[in-house]
This record gives C-alpha cells, sequence and structure tokens, in this order.
C-alpha cells in the first residue's frame, strides 16, 4: 500500500501579508497612493489659506470704503463726501483766495485770523497749512480770536481785530476764518486804506459796499447753485473751489451781483443783531 495516498493533501493558505514583500515593508502602489493623497491634501490647504486672504483684505477695503461714506462731511445732502475729500476742499478754499492775493498785493505780510474751532478740525488745519506754504512763513502769522456767543453762533468783535493788528503791525493782509467782526462797521480799518481785508468763511451774506470801496479785497462765498457730486471729484484746486464757493474781488463785484444778488442781500442783518445783542455795543 503506498502511504503517498494516504496522505491527506496541506491545502496552501493565502500568505496574511500578501500585499507587503515582507512586514513593514509597502509596496510600490501604495506609495503612489499616499504621496497622491498627501499632494491633494497640500491643494486644499492652500486653496483653503489663499481664500482666507483674500476675504480678509476684501473685509479690510470694504470697511475702509464705508467708514470713509459714513463717517464724512457733506456738502449737499445727496452728496456724500469722505474726508480726505473735505481735506482737498479746504486746502483749495485757502488755496485759491490765496494765489489771489499774492498775485495783487505781493511781498505783503500776512495775518491769519484763527479759532479754537480750526484747530480742533483737521480740514481747518489743512487749509491754515497750505495758506503759509503759499505764503511762507516768513511772511505768514496767526493770531487766535477770543470769540463771543450769539444764540446758538461765536462771534468776533472789532477790539479783537485792534489786538491782533496791534500785535502784528507789520501786517497788511488780514485773513479771517470767522468772516468779519460781529460791528463791522466800526472797524478802524475802514480808515485805512492799506489794510486788506479777506474772508474764507464761506460767506452766506456778503456788505456789497466792503468789497466795492476795497476794505475787502477777496471773499468767499458760498455759491447759492452750488454742489458736488460723489463720483464727479474735481481734478484741480480751482475746479474744487468753483463747485461750492465763488471768489469775489472788487474786479467781479459787480458781476457776481448780477447774476448772485442773493449773497449781497443781507437785509440790515447788520442793524437787527445789534439790537438783539445790545449789550456789546459799548464794546
Amino acid at each position: 500500500m503506498n502511504n503517498n495516498n494516504n496522505e491527506e493533501e496541506i491545502p496552501k493558505q493565502n500568505h496574511p501579508l500578501k500585499d507587503f514583500e515582507f512586514a513593514g515593508t509597502v509596496n510600490y502602489n501604495d506609495k503612489a497612493k499616499k504621496r497622491l493623497s498627501l499632494s491633494k491634501n497640500s491643494i486644499i490647504i492652500g486653496s483653503i489659506a489663499c481664500f482666507g486672504i483674500i476675504v480678509y483684505f476684501l473685509t479690510i477695503i470694504i470697511a475702509n470704503y464705508y467708514i470713509n461714506r459714513f463717517t464724512n462731511f457733506t456738502f449737499d445732502p445727496e452728496s456724500l463726501i469722505s474726508q480726505r475729500q473735505v481735506n482737498l476742499y479746504y486746502e483749495a478754499r485757502g488755496i485759491i483766495p490765496g494765489q489771489y492775493l499774492k498775485n495783487k498785493f505781493p511781498d505783503q505780510k500776512v495775518l491769519f485770523l484763527y479759532t479754537d474751532y480750526d484747530l480742533s478740525e483737521i480740514s481747518s488745519v489743512k487749509m491754515m497749512e497750505a495758506l503759509e506754504k503759499l505764503f511762507d512763513r516768513g511772511n505768514f502769522f496767526k493770531y487766535k480770536l477770543k470769540t463771543e456767543q450769539l444764540g446758538l453762533s461765536d462771534i468776533w468783535l472789532t477790539p479783537e481785530l485792534d489786538k491782533a493788528m496791534a500785535a502784528h503791525p507789520d501786517c497788511s493782509i488780514i485773513i479771517s476764518t470767522m468772516g468779519t467782526p460781529f460791528n463791522y462797521k466800526d472797524m478802524k480799518i475802514l480808515k485805512r486804506p492799506e489794510i486788506k481785508l479777506a474772508l474764507l468763511s464761506g460767506v452766506s451774506a456778503l456788505d456789497l459796499d466792503l468789497v466795492k470801496t476795497g476794505v475787502v479785497a477777496a471773499a468767499v462765498a458760498q455759491r447759492p447753485d452750488g454742489a458736488f457730486k460723489e463720483y464727479e471729484w474735481p481734478k484741480t484746486n480751482r475746479a474744487i473751489f468753483d463747485c461750492i464757493n465763488i471768489l469775489v474781488t472788487p474786479e467781479n463785484v459787480e458781476q457776481v451781483k448780477s447774476k448772485y444778488p442773493q449773497i449781497f442781500e443781507i437785509d440790515n442783518l447788520y442793524d437787527k443783531s445789534k439790537k438783539a445783542y445790545p449789550a456789546k455795543e459799548k464794546h
């Protein structure tokens, strides 16, 4: 009897590590899968990072845009103007009359009258700096006015003008951010033709005689039909100035009066104001 026939065949078992050459060694296909998986993860992480950076910068840009739009100065109810544009406007409001005065009265010393309010407003400071640069520091002097309260308005009186002129007797051009003194008809400079007054306050009512006689050499008046367009900002100082204001001078006063007579319609404002504020008549 053949013993070989009686022996049972032992079935061949599959090796438990059939995907491995030996324990701990990965075959080529598994390595490729791992590299591909890492590459996909890197792309996903990089895309998320780029998206986050883009969102971050877009948020900053949008936030700045709305900050400029809604923390701004409005010249016209239909137009929102940013603070940067306000600064440009005030610079132009100083430069345009300043250039006129410098050309009309060359080599003259200038006295700039300002208030605490002007120092608290960056736009007014920009205007002051523009004028100082235009006339040079050696010919540009500053004097802070003491104001009085009249109702809801601040005014200043002729004694303040006298004090300013006494402190700077060499100045023949006086630039005021507060218009004329409240009791301007009592000004001593009415009898001193060599002294010229310039008004930068954007006055809405101007005494025609003061301009005609040359006492007021230049006045920034509000243009009755003036307004800025939010998305059509002018590109030059002159264009910025002309959108809102008119520079009234002895040379063009009649022309301005014929086109905008309301600028000179004071309607006895001086006399009415003195009656409303009698205590100041004795000053």
